[in-house]
């Protein structure tokens, strides 16, 4: 398997830790132990409870512990439809991978994580990508996805909030998306990591239509809205 460079993760290996301002960065400072047990109004005796955890595997696909408090976050999951992997990367491996083989068509709303469109274009799919634009506030258009995916495609791609720039896709723009999905019959990764930043509400957007429809793959992560 050929795979692209991933340009923007090269880029910041080679000096996101040499720089004295890093501007690039998308998050804030990370938290040390000590302030995230002041915050949470914990201290350093409860650390004691980590003592008795074995340092080994643990569960596959994450704890049932873990995953019941994921599926709690919507009003129609179970911690069955739930999967915990090493950071949403994983996630989106997982699913292009799986679902993805060579002459598949997939669309891939850009800007975007590379993984959306080099991950599929090195198993051999065919790549068709929408341009967000700035006149149309960095939202998707609707009508051109809708004639690009006239052809047949297999999966359609988007991030909401849209990174880097932020634009959040309203829910009846999503719903629209969903009803497309139902068309076609296309499956759509929907990559959610920043969901909840700009306000709690933002997750129900996204929360819909993995509520709603079966072949909707929505990827989250603590690492933005939770821990740093």
């Amino acid at each position: 398997m050929k795979i692209d460079t991933f340009g923007v993760e090269m880029w910041m290996n080679e000096w996101e830790t040499k720089c004295a301002l890093n501007l690039a960065e998308t998050c804030v400072e990370s938290l040390t132990i000590n302030e995230l047990l002041e915050i949470t109004g914990r201290n350093e005796a409860d650390l004691s409870t980590l003592l008795p955890i074995k340092m080994n595997y643990g569960e596959i696909k994450g704890s049932h512990r873990l995953r019941n408090a994921i599926a709690a976050l919507y009003d129609k999951q179970r911690d069955q439809n739930i999967l915990v992997t090493h950071g949403t990367i994983g996630a989106n491996m997982l699913v292009h991978r799986t679902l993805v083989e060579r002459g598949d068509r997939v669309i891939s709303i850009v800007p975007t994580y590379q993984q959306h469109y080099s991950i599929p274009k090195s198993i051999g799919a065919e790549i068709a990508l929408l341009h967000l634009r700035e006149d149309m506030g960095w939202l998707p258009d609707l009508d051109a996805l809708t004639k690009m995916a006239a052809s047949g495609v297999k999966l359609i791609a988007l991030t909401n909030p849209n990174n880097p720039t932020g634009a959040l896709i309203p829910c009846e723009m999503l719903k629209e998306t969903g009803y497309m999905h139902i068309k076609k019959k296309t499956n759509d990764p929907l990559n959610s990591v920043w969901l909840g930043v700009k306000s709690p509400d933002d997750f129900l957007s996204t929360n819909y239509l993995f509520d709603t429809y079966n072949s909707f793959f929505k990827y989250s992560n603590t690492g933005k809205n939770y821990m740093e």
